[in-house]
């Protein structure tokens, strides 16, 4: 992500790089419904953070997700993790007690392109949940260790 560029902006250029052939309005349709699911689990994550002491949710949340992304442009294992995470929200999974995920925001039909191949590498990923996190007075709303 250069300086300059939005979150919305890296990411909507991610997609088009991974999709070249894509209509503008799928990358940009994509684009939104990616941006909206990282946005919900933040809010999720720091309005409930009890949330991650349920030991089945703590196996796939955007926080540990975030702290794990390598400074590697090659490694795309935070992609494939949060991947999964949406897999998970939208489907349930009955062996780490984790409910369907209700309001239909992860449902892969609404955005094929983010489920199909890795869109973003681990250090383009950080940076992406890093201006989404923002800064409030000066500290990280989730600090990095």
């Amino acid at each position: 992500m250069k300086p300059e560029d939005s979150v919305l902006e890296t990411i909507i250029k991610s997609l088009h790089f991974a999709y070249p052939s894509a209509t503008v309005e799928d990358v940009y349709e994509n684009s939104k419904t990616l941006l909206h699911r990282l946005l919900f689990l933040i809010n999720i994550e720091d309005s409930s953070p009890d949330i991650l002491e349920h030991p089945g949710y703590s196996l796939y949340a955007l926080q540990p997700v975030y702290r794990s992304l390598s400074d590697n442009p090659d490694s795309y294992m935070g992609w494939h993790r949060l991947i999964n995470l949406f897999r998970v929200l939208e489907e349930g999974s009955e062996s780490v007690n984790i409910s369907k995920c209700p309001d239909g925001v992860f449902v892969s039909e609404t955005a094929p392109l983010i489920k199909d191949k890795p869109i973003m590498d681990d250090v383009v990923l950080k940076s992406v949940l890093g201006g989404l996190y923002g800064k409030i007075v000066g500290m990280l709303i989730w600090p990095v260790e």
